[in-house]
């Protein structure tokens, strides 16, 4: 009867530390992929796109096309490819996951891109 009380609390002791090692230790993320993906998605834009990327990160646009992804204490930052059809001309703007919007307007031989909401002087406060 000892051994059975004894085998029962080691398993309830390593579910308390798998429970607790799973919630409180952070996960790390790999952000690149993602601003990779949301780079390549607004060089190619035409119109409007929705994309769930999953994780509620912030991503910023900058007019000499770069492009910032913020999620916790992570930052990616990548350059926007080139578009082969039409060439880009970025609106500095940010939008907040998981849902982010994008915008392409054509206008002549360039494309207005921005994603989310357009900003003049900065990130809100």
């Amino acid at each position: 009867m000892r051994s059975l009380e004894l085998a029962i609390i080691t398993v309830i002791m390593v579910i308390i530390f798998l429970i607790v090692t799973f919630t409180l230790i952070p996960k790390r993320v790999d952000l690149d992929p993602i601003a990779k993906y949301i780079a390549y998605e607004v060089s190619n834009i035409h119109g409007v796109e929705v994309l769930n990327i999953g994780i509620p990160a912030i991503v910023e646009l900058y007019e000499n096309r770069t492009l910032i992804v913020r999620y916790e204490d992570y930052i990616s930052k990548v350059e926007l490819p080139e578009n082969v059809l039409f060439s880009l001309r970025v609106i500095r703007s940010y939008d907040m996951g998981p849902i982010i919007k994008i915008y392409g307007k054509l206008h002549g031989n360039e494309v207005l891109v921005w994603i989310g909401v357009k900003l003049e002087e900065g990130l809100p406060s």
